[in-house]
């Protein structure tokens, strides 16, 4: 399989967090094919906040505290990952439960 140009992470991290959000880094790390540094995934999940195309979640989990990364629930930032990611934008629309199924 050959190998994702730098642009196309950001593409596949947006697409799995609106299929399976939210979730951690650990989460990402294991659904992204090929396998990336956990270095360039944060920096990937860095440019997409600053982006504000993602937001990040604090929750406690197994006794501490976890960051969990969902899709932004901004009008123009669901367009744009909506035209990013292939995924229509009727499922990006969905509301964003307060208590949900984390994927650690």
């Amino acid at each position: 399989m050959k190998q994702p140009l730098p642009y196309d992470r950001g593409k596949q991290i947006l697409k799995l967090l609106a299929l399976h959000e939210p979730l951690s880094v650990r989460g990402l790390s294991q659904m992204l094919e090929p396998q990336i540094n956990p270095r360039r995934l944060r920096d990937a999940l860095s440019r997409l906040y600053a982006k504000n195309l993602i937001t990040k979640r604090n929750d406690r989990v197994f006794g501490g505290a976890g960051t969990f990364y969902q899709t932004s629930r901004d009008k123009r930032a669901r367009e744009e990952i909506s035209a990013l990611s292939g995924v229509d934008i009727k499922s990006l629309d969905r509301n964003h439960p307060r208590h949900t199924r984390r994927i650690a």
